[in-house]
């Protein structure tokens, strides 16, 4: 019976864990799950008993078919995710578990995203939704439906205590928004 491990032996294998781990100190999250996870079983143990080296995730833009694989082993640990890309390579089913969702790309994010994200069996359990949106490119359009936006956060099935936002809202005055006891930290920048 074969193993996923390599048989042979890389100096990882004779670092003290301490070493392995001012060694990740220098890396973000996602380097270290592209470059180790696999490498070896004791890496493989290291990272999985560690919760700060697999609980956040900047959602991968290359490379989709590795992290592919590599996602459907760690994806239910991974609980922060940000998304820093207009796409929405990975659907929220990788991440089962996921808590928090930070929405901060430079070029803004498609009306047709968010809307897949609402509609996710996990959006209600989010604790954390953030969209810091600082377009770089203006008339790169992807405005929010904001409407739908608000009507999703303030909904009394969802589990969010953090909400920020923080471009101009105009609400209406046909529209009323549901009671969301949950939230305890609320960041909007209303026109009217």
């Amino acid at each position: 019976m074969s193993t996923i491990y390599d048989k042979s032996t890389t100096w990882f294998d004779y670092f003290p864990t301490e070493i392995i781990f001012i060694i990740f100190d220098y890396l973000s999250s996602n380097e270290i799950i592209y470059s180790f996870f696999r490498l070896s079983q004791r890496i493989d143990d290291i990272l999985l008993q560690n919760k700060r080296y697999s609980s956040f995730l900047q959602l991968p833009t290359t490379n989709f078919d590795q992290w592919k694989n590599i996602l459907s082993i760690i994806g239910s640990r991974i609980e922060t995710l940000q998304i820093t890309w207009i796409d929405l390579s990975f659907p929220l089913t990788y991440f089962p578990n996921i808590k928090s969702i930070i929405i901060s790309s430079l070029h803004g994010f498609p009306r047709e995203h968010y809307r897949l994200i609402f509609e996710s069996q996990y959006f209600p359990q989010l604790h954390s939704f953030q969209i810091k949106e600082n377009k770089i490119y203006p008339t790169y359009n992807y405005t929010i439906d904001r409407i739908n936006v608000l009507k999703n956060i303030f909904h009394k099935q969802n589990s969010l205590k953090l909400f920020h936002y923080p471009l101009m809202i105009k609400t209406y005055d046909s529209f009323t928004l549901q009671t969301n006891f949950n939230i305890h930290s609320l960041q909007l920048i209303l026109i009217n």
